[in-house]
Parts: structure tokens; C-alpha cells; sequence
């Protein structure tokens, strides 16, 4: 690929993600004029280009980006489900966590479509942890356990399966807080209200994982990723981040 997407990649990686992030949109630039928009290439430097955006906290730029991936994602039923994923991690980390979960349930009705032929294992798994989680956010323990559960199963990798059971850890310990904060409220009405948002501090601690996220996050990327649900260094072909 291009040198200078090699050392873009290596900034991004060291946690110099502002400047980073102009060499990849250079790159997609070119990329997109010599071989479309909806080329692989291009949908990979531009995904590259979300997530560097995500990482310094311009999350609105970033969900300009994915739309427009979206819009100029091939036929191909893999990209238009990755393209869904990237979505829906971007309404989690803004926040929206009603449209998360549509997103996810979007994702996950496209893997399970009958119509769906020798779907991307990592995809289904990927789907079933978005769910879990954005149902997570939403208050739905029960939803979320069922598919966290099956991201475990699902997961084609030792990492993504331990991933998966990290969150579904962080959710019972989320769900059991919730239970005493409603026995201690039961027990005594007139006790003063000390009730923790565990959603928040699960997110502002990194104790989730982000089925795509990767980038580790370096000395100018604290600030950005308070809200990240996690990260580690490993990469697989497969996947489009590269």
C-alpha cells in the first residue's frame, strides 16, 4: 500500500492520532478517485479514517464518514453488515444507545437472513456483541446476557471469545449493583439516593470491548477515549480495519 498509509498506521499506533488523521484522508482521497468510493481499499482507509476521528472524540465526523461508507458500500451482503457494525459502535460511543441497539438488531437480522450465503463467522459474532451490549446500555440484562453469550460461542478467535466474556462479566457485576441499590431502596424509603450509573462507569473505565475497536490508545488520545469500550493490539486479516 502506500508509504505514507504505513506510517499513518504507525502514528495511529504510537497514539498520535492528529496527525494521523490527514495522511489518511489523503490516502483515501487518492484511493477513491483512482478506484472508487466503493472499492475494498477505499472502504478500509475510510473505516481507518472513522476510527481515527472516534479516537480524538469527533464522533459527529466520524458518523459523516460511515455514512458515506454506508452509501457507497458494494452489493456485497458482508460490506453492507460491516457497514451497520461501524454504526452502531458509533451511536455507543456518542452516547445514543436506543439507536445502537437498532443498529445491532439490524446487524444481527442480516446474519441470520436465510438469504445470507457463507456469511462471516466473526460478522455474526461481532453482531450478537453489539446487541449485547447496546441491550446493556438500554437496561435489558436479560437480552444482553442471552447475546453475549452467544458472541462467546460464536467467536472464531480465542481473543474475541475472551472479549465476549469480559463483558458479560461487566454485565453481571453491573446487574448486581442495580439489584442492591433496588433492595436497599425497598428496604428503606427514606435512605438518601446513591444510585451509581454502572453503564457510565463501565464505559469511562474501558471495561467493555468494542467488537472493531483496536487502536491503543496513546498520551493524546486520554481525553478521547474516555468513552471508549476498550482496545487491545491484536489484528486479523479479516478484518477491515486491517
Amino acid at each position: 500500500m502506500f508509504p505514507e498509509y504505513g506510517v499513518a498506521k504507525s502514528e495511529v499506533a504510537n497514539g498520535n492520532f492528529k496527525q494521523a488523521l490527514p495522511q489518511i484522508q489523503r490516502v483515501h482521497e487518492v484511493i477513491s478517485s483512482a478506484m472508487g468510493a466503493s472499492s475494498p481499499l477505499a472502504a478500509q482507509v475510510a473505516k481507518d479514517s472513522a476510527s481515527t476521528m472516534q479516537l480524538l472524540g469527533d464522533y459527529k465526523g466520524a458518523r459523516k464518514v460511515l455514512e458515506e461508507l454506508r452509501n457507497a458500500s458494494s452489493g456485497d451482503q458482508v460490506s453492507a453488515i460491516k457497514s451497520v457494525q461501524y454504526l452502531c459502535e458509533n451511536s455507543i460511543l456518542m452516547g445514543s444507545f436506543a439507536e445502537a441497539q437498532e443498529y445491532a438488531e439490524k446487524s444481527v437480522e442480516m446474519c441470520e437472513d436465510g438469504d445470507t450465503i457463507e456469511i462471516n463467522l466473526d460478522l455474526v459474532a461481532n453482531s450478537y456483541s453489539l446487541l449485547g451490549l447496546s441491550s446493556m446500555f438500554n437496561g435489558d440484562f436479560e437480552t444482553s446476557e442471552e447475546y453475549l453469550q452467544l458472541a462467546a460461542r460464536w467467536s472464531q478467535n480465542p481473543t474475541d471469545q475472551l472479549k465476549s466474556l469480559n463483558n458479560l462479566g461487566n454485565l453481571h457485576f453491573a446487574h448486581y449493583f442495580e439489584d442492591e441499590e433496588s433492595a436497599d431502596a425497598d428496604a428503606d424509603d427514606d435512605a438518601p439516593s446513591v444510585r451509581i450509573d454502572m453503564r457510565e462507569q463501565l464505559i469511562s473505565a474501558r471495561a467493555l470491548w468494542l467488537p472493531w475497536q483496536r487502536e491503543k490508545a496513546g498520551a493524546e488520545g486520554g481525553d478521547a477515549l474516555k468513552r471508549v469500550l476498550g482496545a487491545d493490539d491484536e489484528r486479523s486479516a479479516k478484518e477491515a480495519i486491517g
